[in-house]
């Protein structure tokens, strides 16, 4: 693969790593950083960013269990696409973005079919995902961390090389399937799992994005329910823990699936959504939650008054009619800055924001051609 060639930034950056690990004696006097409470008086706190409301926060490490077999790389493949194509997610709209996965359990030719079924059960067109892309690692020596001879864990040259690629291709989302083949290090051990899962957070920040890791859960993980391997500071590392399984009991499905968020620092855990394999991709059985309903039209809300007003200082108007070719949902649809937003968000946000007296109809223009547009109340 083109990102795994040597090439002479490559090798620069071996050289690199090599002499950062040669001098780890080495003293740094630079005093902390630190941030005066005070000196935040009369600041509005910065909305929490999503990629997925309540189940995938930017910035962040979301680990993502299930035994082998269910389909959570599938699962994570129509994420994959989701994101890409700007179309909602098991029913849930997203924050359109760039997305890059590495996958180490399947070959090409498997990866192209999901693919393939994927964009023909959502009706979309493969043509069109130039914001997709993915690494097959399933014959590379792909751990992206190594144990040192005292137990510490550092990055590999692979991992750096992944950095690299993530970065170039501009991705947002970055899915790793699976941490059997991607951890270099002892899963029991609490320090190693922590430099681990601390060193996907630092990618997650840097690209202001998010970090998917798939994960199979034990023996003992999967009798408990809990969905874990190992140390339990892989549930206490990340700061969102979700849980793929097949439905049982004796009347079970075998075709559906339920996906848990079993942790959420930032959403209430335990929201659980219903899917089912049809025809080579999950489809969602019920409505998003209500918890999730409320955080999709606040958002939807925001950024439809946020587009508003960008129209408004660029001199174009938008009206509330359906077959004018000013169409607020329309437009806004079609605009770059749309925060991964469709047509069907923002006709809910327009009706929700007349009724709630936010925006209003306005006449304008002569009397002899009077028409609608748009306007705060």
């Amino acid at each position: 693969m083109p990102w795994l060639e040597n090439d002479p930034e490559v090798e620069a950056e071996r050289e690199l790593y090599r002499q950062s690990h040669s001098n780890g004696d080495a003293s740094n006097d630079e005093a902390l950083t630190f941030t005066i409470a005070s000196s935040l008086a009369g600041q509005v706190p910065p909305e929490r960013p999503w990629l997925v409301p309540n189940w995938l926060p930017c910035r962040q490490v979301t680990l993502l269990s299930g035994d082998g077999g269910v389909g959570k790389s599938l699962l994570a493949m129509e994420l994959m696409v989701s994101l890409a194509s700007g179309a909602p997610w098991l029913g849930i709209p997203i924050t359109a973005c760039r997305t890059f996965g590495v996958f180490a359990e399947d070959d090409e030719d498997e990866l192209h079919r999901r693919l393939d079924a994927i964009a023909k059960a959502e009706n979309i067109d493969i043509t069109a995902l130039d914001n997709m892309a993915w690494h097959c690692a399933v014959t590379d020596p792909c751990e992206l961390v190594e144990a040192d001879p005292s137990g510490n864990l550092r990055a590999t040259i692979y991992y750096r090389q992944l950095e690299k690629a993530v970065k170039a291709f501009g991705a947002r989302l970055v899915v790793l399937d699976a941490a059997t083949n991607l951890y270099g290090g002892d899963e029991v051990k609490r320090r190693q799992v922590n430099a681990f899962v601390t060193l996907l957070r630092r990618l997650a920040i840097e690209i202001d994005g998010a970090v998917l890791l798939l994960a199979h859960p034990s023996a003992h993980g999967i009798s408990t329910g809990s969905g874990l391997s190992g140390s339990t500071h892989w549930n206490n590392a990340v700061r969102s823990r979700l849980y793929f399984v097949q439905t049982t009991g004796d009347d079970a499905d075998p075709d559906e699936r339920t996906l848990s968020r079993l942790k959420s620092n930032y959403a209430g855990a335990g929201d659980v959504i219903r899917v089912r394999w049809n025809n080579g991709a999950f489809v969602a059985l019920d409505p998003p939650s209500s918890l999730d309903r409320v955080a999709l039209s606040a958002k939807a809300d925001r950024v439809f008054l946020s587009l508003l007003t960008a129209t408004y200082g660029e001199g174009t108007w938008v009206c509330p009619n359906p077959a004018a070719r000013n169409y607020a949902p329309l437009l806004f649809a079609k605009r770059p800055d749309r925060d991964g937003l469709g047509k069907p968000g923002f006709e809910n946000a327009m009706h929700r924001l007349q009724k709630a007296g936010r925006i209003k109809v306005e006449q304008y223009g002569p009397p002899s051609g009077r028409r609608s547009r748009l306007a705060f109340a």
